[in-house]
């Protein structure tokens, strides 16, 4: 069949975090060709903020302790009119924006803030990738700049998946920002953590259903077993087996595991340490997960 997969994930999430990413786009397993892709690569990872305190609290980690580049936005001021603030920062190969406040959201835990929305770009564009999604039985909406997913096993709970169609002369202008944003964060090598870009988003799905969705979106790429591989130069979607769905984190890749491990200790904002990565002590990034990895 046309959307079969012979994939395996791991079922827990720390095992899932530790892999080795091996990329593969292996050939049609039948005689019908394979499908258009959706999307040709992932612009924004956004994350919902609980108020404004907490998007500035975002907004400063980002810009002072990460030292991305700013795309869009500014922080918020008492007295701001705004029923909600957005900024955007280059982080290597995608944009990271936090956005908000979106105080009916449900933050798990004691986070003020989580990674939301994964924002890709149209193959062709918003229209071919809409008729691209009923043919593959995925639900969505009829806009022309945002098109939404709206199938319940991706976009539900902590989680939503969107397609920018800016139109051609727009998205023109955007790389040329995008190419100018990376040669200002390629001379700082990446800030002082010697960040290179983000390597996986972590996805999670609650049942086989929602995995066999994700794998469906995001055909032709197919995987080995641990991963879904990735669009271009854009971050691999690991999809991690758990009771909640949503967007667990983020994977960055450093220049260097011990020189960003000792930057961290020395700033207070060392977390979990394992063998081959660490994480951004949570404290720090508002209740996110990130993880580094050389």
């Amino acid at each position: 069949m046309r959307y079969m997969f012979q994939i395996s994930f791991l079922a827990g999430f720390v095992a899932a975090v530790l892999g080795t990413p091996v990329f593969t786009h292996a050939a049609p397993e039948s005689a019908l060709p394979a499908p258009t892709p959706i999307f040709s690569r992932i612009h924004t990872v956004s994350i919902h903020v609980k108020d404004f305190q907490t998007f500035n609290s975002a907004f400063h980690f980002l810009s002072d302790d990460l030292k991305l580049p700013k795309k869009w936005g500014q922080e918020w001021t008492p007295g701001t009119k705004a029923k909600r603030m957005y900024a955007g920062f280059w982080a290597g190969n995608i944009c990271i924006e936090p956005c908000g406040p979106y105080d009916t959201d449900r933050f798990e835990s004691n986070a003020r803030a989580m990674f939301f929305a994964i924002t890709f770009l149209p193959f062709e564009s918003s229209k071919a990738s809409a008729r691209e999604l009923d043919m593959r039985g995925l639900t969505h909406n009829d806009k022309k700049v945002f098109l939404s997913v709206t199938d319940p096993h991706l976009s539900s709970g902590n989680c939503g998946v969107c397609i920018m169609d800016v139109g051609r002369e727009n998205r023109e202008k955007d790389n040329a920002r995008e190419a100018e944003l990376q040669t200002e964060f390629a001379s700082t090598q990446g800030g002082p953590l010697g960040l290179i870009g983000v390597e996986e988003i972590l996805v999670r799905y609650t049942c086989d259903e929602g995995r066999r969705r994700w794998e469906r979106l995001l055909e032709p790429i197919r995987s080995n077993a641990e991963n879904l591989g990735r669009l271009g130069d854009s971050p691999a979607i690991r999809l991690i087996k758990d009771s909640r769905t949503g967007l667990a984190g983020v994977v960055w890749k450093v220049r260097s595991l011990a020189t960003a491990t000792r930057v961290l200790k020395d700033r207070g904002m060392l977390g979990k340490v394992q063998d081959r990565q660490v994480q951004i002590v949570e404290a720090k990034t508002c209740g996110l997960t990130i993880f580094l990895r050389e």
